[in-house]
């Protein structure tokens, strides 16, 4: 069996010192994970912006609940959709068109789907009809 020993060396430029860093801040004795001067300064809303997502998120997605239209929430469902796409491609051009190019897809296959499914139910239901004259029932 043969052994290797690999040196490894460090060629940044970087100033810092890994064995004694630079201190940030003192840990806050309530919550650890902060420090006094973030706490301090109330510059930390993640809790609050949580919050308010999951309020913002609760509200849509109950709202045919609270009017009793399955239209409106569809349309509320559409509009957050088309939100979250233009913030998307806002943010990354590139990602963001080739996610609108999924969804378009994706909504081509599902009424695709939809149209052969009630086509299947008219011919299901012509048949159990019986053979008939009269244009009016087809």
């Amino acid at each position: 069996m043969e052994f290797f020993t690999y040196k490894i060396i460090d060629e940044r430029k970087d100033e810092s010192n890994p064995a004694n860093p630079e201190q940030v801040g003192e840990p806050d004795e309530e919550n650890p994970t902060k420090t006094k001067d973030v706490v301090k300064s109330g510059m930390d809303f993640s809790l609050l912006k949580k919050m308010g997502k999951e309020g913002l998120n609760l509200a849509i997605s109950h709202v045919g609940d609270f009017t009793g239209s399955s239209a409106m929430q569809n349309r509320v469902n559409a509009g957050a959709q088309l939100v979250g796409t233009a913030i998307s491609i806002a943010q990354n051009p590139a990602m963001g068109i080739a996610t609108l190019a999924l969804q378009m897809a994706n909504k081509a296959i599902e009424l695709a789907k939809e149209k052969r499914i009630d086509s299947i139910n008219v011919t299901e239901a012509t048949k159990r009809a019986g053979v008939s004259f009269n244009q009016s029932r087809l």
